[in-house]
């Protein structure tokens, strides 16, 4: 919804949760940052191979969209995984 040329910080944050012997537990939380604008909508990608261990996966993305220091929107997303 970038209806102009403005571009926005997106403070990203990461929580990883593994399932290990029937119980979810909270495997990794990490932070990075994005940019967000009109010609790349895209934020919070990254690419690592941390998770040594398998098993199903759930992640949760907080993205915090930032103008001049304020917070001007929050965005959650969740999605699972199978990890072998």
């Amino acid at each position: 919804g970038i209806e102009n040329d403005i571009s926005f910080s997106v403070n990203c944050h990461w929580k990883f949760y593994l399932n290990e012997n029937n119980e979810e537990v909270l495997y990794k939380e990490m932070e990075n940052r994005s940019i967000l604008t009109k010609e790349n909508p895209e934020i919070c990608g990254f690419t690592s191979t941390f998770i040594d261990r398998t098993g199903k996966l759930r992640v949760v993305l907080e993205a915090e969209v930032v103008h001049y220091d304020e917070i001007v929107d929050t965005f959650t997303a969740e999605r699972e995984y199978t990890v072998q």
